[in-house]
């Protein structure tokens, strides 16, 4: 413990009347972390400096008045007054920075000064930062890092002390679907070659915008057990953007309701009447986007039927040696039966 004795050479009010004498006979207490020679500073967010006791010069501990400051953006170091051009010209980008300023007024020669930062996200560039004499940004090759932390050391620094990392904008993309229906299967995916298209997953961040090219596509359910479909590219979808850490914008693109399709039935019933020859054992609405097939109820031998599908189309047809067929419904003629109120077709071919 130090004590210093200022008398009137640090006032803080008039030492003319009685209320400025009262205010200026006071006690401050300052309290500093010294280990090893070495002056410990808090900031921020865990911000952290250390430095050798010498940097406080002739002022002393209490004259020095050092002070920790994290800045977190780059809106707040401009606020600051702090420049961020580099040695080759550049404009830095931060992710932190510590400055450690000093109220000492005599010169003090330059010290080894340790910066300890809190990181978020190490992108591709990552680097340490610092300034030289003529005030311009240097890269450091030598940093340590440990955990969600960074630990500068810059051998030759003079007041004000300054450290950066910088954070490379990085521009990252998403798909989510926000209709509130349940999937019952879906894809999405990009044909950049039609035997190895390119496979996305949603809710995952990519460094590329290659997920604006695909298609979406879901079968879904929605409370009332209602079908519906989508089938859409993700570039026509509703999109925003949003900055994650601080150098990170995310670009997110959401399906929400508008973006699927409903897939209805009519009131009618149509029942088709099958060739005992092909064996057919399964019928179904062969819908092509959805790689889907609704199934026909079989209701006799070589009978089958379903509601009207109101939804483009193609009847399937599955034999019980496998054999699968696909004919357009057109292909198909129908007569209305007034009495069973359906619409019969008898296949004599497919």
């Amino acid at each position: 413990m130090r004590e210093f004795a200022r008398s009137e050479n640090k006032p803080i009010a008039d030492n003319g009347t009685d209320v400025g004498k009262a205010r200026n006979r006071r006690v401050v207490i300052k309290y500093v972390v010294l280990v090893g020679g070495n002056l410990k500073l808090k900031g921020d967010q865990n911000a952290e400096v250390s430095i050798p006791i010498a940097a406080v010069g002739a002022c002393g501990v209490c004259e020095s008045e050092l002070k920790v400051n994290y800045l977190a953006s780059d809106a707040a170091i401009a606020a600051a007054g702090i420049g961020m051009q580099t040695v080759d010209g550049g404009t830095l980008t931060t992710g932190g920075m510590i400055s450690v300023s000093s109220g000492c007024d005599k010169p003090i020669k330059p010290v080894s000064v340790c910066f300890k930062y809190p990181i978020q996200r190490l992108g591709d560039g990552f680097g340490a930062w610092r300034t030289n004499q003529d005030g311009l940004w240097e890269r450091m090759n030598d940093f340590e890092i440990r955990d969600d932390t960074m630990i500068v050391c810059i051998p030759d620094l003079v007041p004000p002390f300054y450290s950066n990392y910088d954070c490379p904008k990085k521009k990252m993309y998403s798909f989510s679907d926000t209709s509130g229906l349940r999937c019952l299967r879906r894809n999405l995916r990009v044909e950049v070659d039609p035997f190895r298209p390119r496979e996305f997953f949603a809710d995952s961040l990519y460094a590329h915008d290659s997920i604006t090219e695909c298609t979406y596509k879901c079968l879904a359910v929605d409370e009332k057990s209602r079908l519906w479909f989508c089938n859409s590219p993700v570039s026509g979808f509703t999109y925003y953007s949003t900055s994650k850490g601080r150098c990170t914008t995310i670009t997110r693109y959401a399906a929400g309701r508008g973006a699927f399709k409903q897939i209805t039935f009519g009131k009618e019933i149509q029942e088709l009447k099958l060739p005992k020859k092909y064996g057919i054992v399964k019928v179904g609405y062969y819908l092509q986007d959805a790689d889907t097939t609704l199934p026909f109820t079989q209701v006799g031998k070589r009978k089958f039927e379903s509601p009207v599908l109101k939804y483009p189309h193609m009847l399937r047809f599955e034999s019980i040696d496998g054999k699968v067929y696909n004919r357009h419904p057109k292909m198909i003629k129908l007569i209305y039966n007034r009495r069973t109120k359906h619409k019969i077709g008898n296949l004599k071919t497919l």
